[in-house]
């Protein structure tokens, strides 16, 4: 599936991938928190390393885990997966 998550159904998805920028990936988190399944992967990219920390506070407030993340010439990426329960 391709498109924004304002159309992502809650179907227990086992991966996500994002790459758009920070303001909405934060919008978007919740959407993404509801459409995985517990042990799902959410990938995210395209935005500024000085954003990962607020984005870091986001996920992890939704019960995600980080599992990676990457940084080189002021771009980030992060490797999240949804803990049980979340």
């Amino acid at each position: 599936r391709q498109g924004g998550a304002e159309g992502l159904p809650p179907q227990g998805y086992g991966a996500i991938l994002a790459n758009i920028n920070r303001n909405v990936l934060l919008a978007d988190a919740p959407a993404y928190a509801a459409a995985m399944a517990p042990g799902g992967w959410l990938a995210i990219s395209g935005f500024f390393d000085f954003d990962a920390a607020v984005l870091a506070e986001r996920l992890r407030a939704l019960g995600f885990v980080l599992s990676r993340e990457n940084q080189e010439g002021g771009w980030a990426c992060q490797v999240w997966q949804k803990g049980p329960g979340a």
